[in-house]
């Protein structure tokens, strides 16, 4: 009994969060580019230890479209670890492009 509580408190506490930043052009899959990376935080995502996530390098020549922040499956696993969800909390940002982009 005690294991099944546990996979629900597991399943419940583990739900992904998906925040989107969209310019006012709609995204022309055709040319859109998307780059992801995992952001970092720590202490209940009060401290930001990542640098902040750079659209000119990210987009180059091109101009930005959509950025999408998430906590997707494999950030949330982080959080099922004993006290690794308050000290370290990444996310996954993405970053779709119009357009020409720099290599990196």
């Amino acid at each position: 009994m005690k294991k099944i509580i546990f996979a629900a408190l597991v399943l419940l506490n583990s739900g992904c969060t998906q925040m989107y930043f969209d310019r006012a052009e709609p995204v022309l899959p055709n040319t859109a580019n998307a780059h992801s990376q995992w952001h970092s935080n720590m202490f209940f995502s009060l401290v930001e230890v990542s640098d902040p996530v750079d659209l000119q390098q990210q987009c180059g020549a091109g101009e930005w479209q959509s950025v999408k922040t998430e906590t997707s499956f494999a950030n949330g696993l982080i959080g099922v670890i004993p006290y690794m969800g308050w000290i370290w909390t990444p996310k996954t940002v993405t970053v779709q492009c119009q357009g020409v982009q720099t290599e990196k």
